[in-house]
């Protein structure tokens, strides 16, 4: 089930840079990750429970003493309230991470989980972390890999995404192509909300056909309609005659050479009066928004640092500002290019062709 829409207009941003401050903490990560992978906030009715109970249903996944830590500090973060002695999810819990939340973010918490793994290095990889000094065509294959390795993370964080469009008029297009789709999650949720689009989503991964079943399966399971088409955005034709094309969390993984380049391929691909929009961990002169995107970047390095497979993400880069963004869209003719913050660390860049 989706976020209805109502849902996504009404959570105030300040809730989601809460939830994101808990995230990219790497102490309060620490303990976001123990109370949902030992499925302490699932242990929590809406009447409440008393700790004994919670260590009772919970015992056979860990010792008592793990179980109260991770309550205690819990409640500490706000993830759970203590009224009367007994335990209650609390209220960022029951917005994103406990079952039939609005906006489920569990995803979200799965995928840093796994670049936990990094935080014992988190000063290391900065040191020794090596920029990229070219445009290796062959880094999607790379960035493909990392995509499958996360689908549930960029499934349930499309709802972020969305957020960012809130305010368009959707009634205005017909066809939507959203490049570096990943599992589609966008694209389903595009298709959802406005059941008038023709949505096309297009990603390397879907020459994987396990990959490919698995989001068919995520879209049928939606019932939504979504064009899936695999093709590498940075080489192969894009699809023609598109009233707009989005591109969601994918620039930041590349040079803007390599940006510069695709965003004259999708001018040139766009119908007449068609438009981009792109959404990413942008850097843009907001300190709450650049003080995120630098603590995101930091588990990123730290991740690339550990991991056992070094193509699985490529070379790192520096964060881009959205104001070098909007230039390179100026250089190969869009006009009216914009960029503002969505919720940190999240902004958009959008023009017009």
């Amino acid at each position: 089930m989706f976020p209805t829409l109502e849902d996504l207009r009404a959570t105030p941003s300040s809730r989601i840079g809460e939830f994101w401050e808990l995230v990219l903490n790497p102490a309060s990560l620490a303990v976001l990750w123990q109370c949902v992978e030992l499925g302490v906030l699932d242990a929590l009715p809406p009447e409440g429970v008393e700790l004994a109970g919670v260590v009772g249903a919970l015992g056979g996944r860990a010792g008592a003493d793990a179980i109260r830590i991770a309550v205690e500090l819990g409640c500490g973060l706000g993830l759970i309230e203590r009224r009367g002695g007994r335990l209650h999810a609390g209220e960022l819990s029951r917005a994103f991470l406990v079952r039939g939340a609005p906006i489920p973010l569990l995803g979200v918490v799965d995928r840093f989980g796994i670049l936990a793994a990094g935080i014992p290095h988190l000063t290391q990889a900065i040191r020794d972390t090596a920029l990229l000094r070219d445009e290796p065509r062959r880094w999607s294959g790379a960035r493909a890999r990392f995509t499958e390795r996360g689908i549930s993370y960029y499934w349930d964080s499309s709802s972020l995404l969305m957020r960012a469009y809130l305010d368009r008029d959707m009634t205005r297009h017909a066809t939507v192509c959203d490049l570096g789709a990943g599992p589609a999650g966008f694209a389903a949720r595009l298709k959802h909300y406005f059941p008038h689009l023709n949505v096309i989503a297009d990603d390397l991964m879907y020459s994987s056909p396990e990959v490919l079943q698995q989001v068919r399966q995520l879209l049928e399971a939606e019932r939504c309609a979504v064009e899936l088409v695999a093709l590498d955005v940075f080489s192969d034709p894009l699809p023609r005659d598109v009233d707009l094309f989005t591109l969601n969390r994918v620039v930041s993984a590349y040079p803007l050479p390599m940006i510069r380049d695709l965003a004259g391929r999708m001018r040139a691909a766009l119908a007449r009066g068609g438009s981009v929009a792109l959404v990413d961990f942008f850097q843009t002169g907001d300190r709450a928004q650049d003080h995120d995107v630098a603590n995101l970047f930091v588990h990123l390095y730290a991740y690339k640092y550990t991991d056992s497979d070094p193509g699985a993400y490529g070379a790192m880069l520096l964060p881009h500002h959205a104001r070098d963004i909007a230039a390179v869209l100026r250089e190969v003719g869009f006009r009216d290019a914009t960029w503002r913050v969505v919720d940190p660390p999240l902004a958009i860049v959008e023009a017009a062709a």
